[in-house]
Formats: C-alpha cells, structure tokens, sequence
C-alpha cells in the first residue's frame, strides 16, 4: 500500500469532523434565528438538512418557544412534526405554551394543547399561560385554556392571579371571562391586595364596577391595612372613589382623603369631603390635611382645603406644620398661600428647623424675603447650631447666603 497516496486524507479527518461539526452547529443557530422570524419555510427547508428541532440557544429556549412567540402557527407545526418537544422550557421555565398565550396566538395555542402541551404549567415565577393571557387581555386565548383545564385561580411566586393581573392592567372583558369561569373575586395576593385593589389603583372603572356586582369586597383590606378606597383616592381615580362608596364602603375615607390631599387630588378630596370626612381630621401621627397638602406643595388644594375650615397651623407629631412642610417640598405658591393665612413665621419642628431653613435649603430667596418680611428669625439655630444661613450655605444656595449677609445679622 502506498502510504504517501493515503496521508493526506488520514491527516484531514480530524478536520473534516471538526468542519461536520461547526456546520452543525450553524445550522441549528440558523433554525433558531429562523424561529425567531417565524419563517415556516426557511424552518422546513434547515429540518431537511438534518437541524436538531430541539437544539437550545443560551437561554435553553428551542425553535418551537420563538415560532410560538412569534405567532407562526406554520412554523409551530413545522417544528412539532419534526419531533419538537412542545413542553420544552428554557432557563426561565418558560414554554412555548406560555409565549402563544401571551401573544394570543389562540391558533398555536390550541394546536400545542392538541399535542399534549400542558395547561397547568409555571415558570419559575409561577406565571401560567393562562396568567399570561389575562395580563395581556387574550380574551379567545383565556377561554380556551380554561375550557381545557387550565387553573383560573392559579396564583404565580407573590399570589397574583388571573383576575388580578387582568384588573391591574385594565381588561374589564378578561375579568367578565375569568369571573364567569370561576375566579375567586375576593382571593388575595401576599400582600393582602385583590382584584378590586388591583382595579382601583389603575382606574379601570369597568373592571371595578363588575368585580362589585360579582361580590367583590369593598372592605377588604391588605396588610398595610389599605383599602380599594384608599387605593382609588391615593390615585385620583374619581370614578372609582364614586363606584366604591355607592356600594358602601367607608373602610380608608379618611386615609384616602389625607393622601389625596398629599397629591393634589382635588376632585377626589371635594367627593370625600361630601361624603362626610371631617376636614381637619388627622391620622394617629398627627398629619393633617394641610400638612399633607403642604408636604405635597399643592398650593391649590392648600387654596380648597382653607376654604373649607382646614386649619392651617395644625402641627403632626414631630412637630412640623404645613408651612415648614411646604418650605422643604419647595413650593413657593404653596407657601405663599399659607402666608396669606398664618402668621407663625417661626414654628419650628421637633428637631428645631423653621420654615426659613427650610426655603433657605431649598433656595427659595423670594420666599427668604417673605418670611423674614414676617418676622422669621434670621438667628434661630436647629437642634444642631445651624441657622437658615448655614442651610442655604450647606446647599451652595450662594444667592441666599448673600441675602443673609446684606442683613447684617
């Protein structure tokens, strides 16, 4: 045997296997990318030259995942006649019933259950598909899978359920498609919250409205001790504050109405004030509807609340008052508005700041001008030996500490 014919094909073995190799590996990569598209026949045409359809990308998440996300029912069924595994799931624990769920791809979707895909399966998190479909509103997407078993009152890692997660995010028509289904409209999350909080904090009056007619309790109330009430007031959703106290619920009024007050809510607090709450009622640390109101420079609803009978000199339990508060937001009209009605310049909090330290911090010269216009003490010092000057100083506030010079104090 002539040895010198045979070496040159002995030594390129190895990198003919190596070169087997890599081209294997492209186009299996080339299989996923083409999932990633959805290009059924670019799929098809990488499964005839032998590509894995099970092959992973970094995530562990295979070609069926991406064709399902991507919403080629082609493409999905391409894969699963090559042998595609429809459970399959990648890093996250995600699968590509999950992915068709959340996109509402309700053909792909019923074509992964037809082939055994699992209805009742999590993530890591605990997010099913039928989670998936709710928070997104797949309303077609959600009656099949629970008409297929899927779980209605499934909850993922923190207690959220389907309900929750389509209240949340404002699909009233997902929430009358779970309720009719089974849903608990009263379950709660981790924290104590339901669907109806859940509603109340985006202002999904739709969802509010039939979650109330479902039985949904509007005194429920989560760890904190917050209610829907408070929920909706704390986030201005007029429509439902009305909702809520047409069907009784008095649980959080006066939380609602301070916090209300801290945001400048206006519409919400004239609703919960004529709806009985008392306009200088305080919580159990002594905050009050002007001091929120300052603490949240709303010189309008400081405007509104005055009107009302708001005491304006009222002073919580480390002693700060809606002037000093206001002082420290930085709202010079807010401010302003306080000293068209009070005349306590120099009430200083538990820790010895006045409402100039405050404005000189926050650089507020006109409002320096006005307090000591006044009669706030340019001298007084906090608990610390610092003036209003050193807080002015201390902020690089240069203009105010200026100011104080030129007074000669």
């Amino acid at each position: 045997m002539d040895l010198r014919r045979k070496l040159p094909v002995v030594l390129l073995a190895p990198f003919l296997s190596l070169f087997s190799s890599v081209y294997a590996q492209d186009v299996n990569m080339q299989l996923v990318e083409a999932a990633m598209r959805g290009d059924a026949a670019q799929i098809k045409a990488l499964l005839s030259s032998g590509a894995k359809p099970n092959t992973p990308d970094d995530d562990q998440r295979t070609p069926i995942a991406y064709a399902a996300a991507h919403g080629s029912l082609e493409a999905v069924r391409a894969l699963v006649d090559a042998g595609a595994a429809v459970d399959a799931r990648d890093t996250e624990g995600g699968s590509p019933l999950m992915m068709a769920a959340a996109g509402g791809h309700t053909s792909i979707v019923e074509l992964l259950v037809e082939k055994g895909a699992d209805v009742r399966a999590a993530d890591h998190d605990g997010t099913t598909a039928v989670l998936a479909a709710a928070s997104a509103g797949r309303i077609d997407t959600l009656r099949f899978l629970l008409e297929h078993g899927a779980d209605v009152n499934a909850k993922n890692s923190v207690g959220t359920t389907a309900l929750m997660a389509a209240a949340f995010a404002g699909h009233a028509d997902a929430v009358e498609v779970l309720l009719s289904q089974g849903a608990n409209v009263n379950v709660k999350d981790g924290q104590g919250r339901t669907a109806l909080m859940a509603a109340a904090i985006n202002g999904v009056a739709g969802a509010a409205q039939t979650l109330i007619a479902k039985g949904a309790d509007v005194e429920a109330t989560e760890s904190n001790g917050e209610t829907a009430l408070v929920y909706a007031a704390a986030n201005g959703q007029l429509d439902i504050v009305n909702l809520l106290l047409k069907a009784g619920a008095k649980n959080g009024m006066e939380i609602g109405f301070l916090i209300a007050a801290s945001k400048c809510h206006d519409s919400v607090i004239d609703r919960l004030l004529k709806q009985g709450v008392d306009v200088n009622v305080t919580d159990s640390g002594g905050l009050g509807s002007t001091l929120a109101a300052g603490m949240g420079g709303c010189a309008q609803t400081m405007r509104y609340l005055i009107s009302k009978g708001a005491s304006i000199d009222t002073v919580n339990a480390e002693g700060t008052s809606p002037l000093l508060a206001a002082s420290f937001s930085g709202s010079a009209e807010t401010m302003r508005t306080i000293l068209e009605h009070s005349s306590k310049v120099n009430l200083p909090d538990s820790r010895g700041r006045t409402p100039l330290m405050g404005a000189s911090v926050r650089g507020l010269l006109d409002i320096v001008r006005i307090l000591v216009e006044k009669g706030a003490d340019v001298k007084a010092l906090d608990k610390e030996g610092r003036s209003a000057a050193g807080y002015a100083a201390l902020a690089g506030e240069q203009e105010v500490v200026k100011y104080f010079q030129s007074l000669g104090k």
